[in-house]
């Protein structure tokens, strides 16, 4: 019976410690004479990443006179991601990494209010992208756009780090779903039984 109290224990434990984990990465990028900054949130994929799991952004665009906010589903919902980065976009335990060496039209474009809008947008793009070829000469760029302002842009070449990891939460968000929270006190519970169980014989035999 202890053996079935402390298996049942250490599962709920172990199910609700094993929750997806979200990866957030900060974003401090120099673009032209401004710049993007915030973070990127993904579903803690490793390898190549497409935009699926991409689940949240907080990004703001700077384009040196203007700013712009540009908020995820999950922090305000006011802007569109398009991605077709292929295998352009990788992501690992130190950051998120893009290939301007591809030549396959590879691209992730962050934009409000809607993708296909024209202003406000930050694109990062290879040589033969849409991004690329309709703002700025077909080159390897991160390219950004606040309002009907300038489109600014930054030459890369090779692979580049364009977010670093801070740290790690919960997927969707810090707070625990109610089943996870059931499932942490089950397991606590029932550690707790078989303590006072054990205190008890334990007791019992040097009475």
């Amino acid at each position: 019976m202890k053996t079935l109290m402390l298996a049942a224990a250490l599962a709920a434990l172990g199910l609700a410690a094993s929750s997806v984990q979200a990866t957030v990465y900060t974003v401090n990028d120099t673009v032209g004479a401004g710049g993007v900054t915030g973070s990127i949130t993904t579903d803690g994929s490793l390898g190549i990443l497409g935009s699926t799991a991409i689940t949240d952004w907080n990004l703001t665009l700077n384009d040196g006179s203007s700013t712009f906010n540009l908020h995820g589903p999950l922090s305000g919902a006011n802007s569109q991601l398009d991605d077709n980065s292929g295998l352009a976009l990788t992501a690992t335990a130190a950051g998120l990494f893009f290939n301007f060496a591809s030549t396959a039209g590879s691209f992730v474009l962050f934009q409000a209010p809607a993708v296909g809008s024209g202003i406000n947008f930050w694109c990062i793009n290879d040589v033969n992208s849409p991004c690329g070829s309709s703002f700025v000469s077909s080159s390897s760029n991160e390219i950004l756009r606040v309002g009907t302002g300038a489109v600014i842009s930054q030459a890369y070449s090779g692979v580049v780090q364009i977010a670093t990891t801070v740290g790690t939460a919960p997927n969707g968000g810090g707070v625990p779903e109610p089943a996870t929270w059931a499932m942490m006190l089950l397991g606590f519970g029932g550690v707790g039984a078989l303590l006072r169980r054990r205190r008890e014989r334990s007791t019992t035999a040097y009475a």
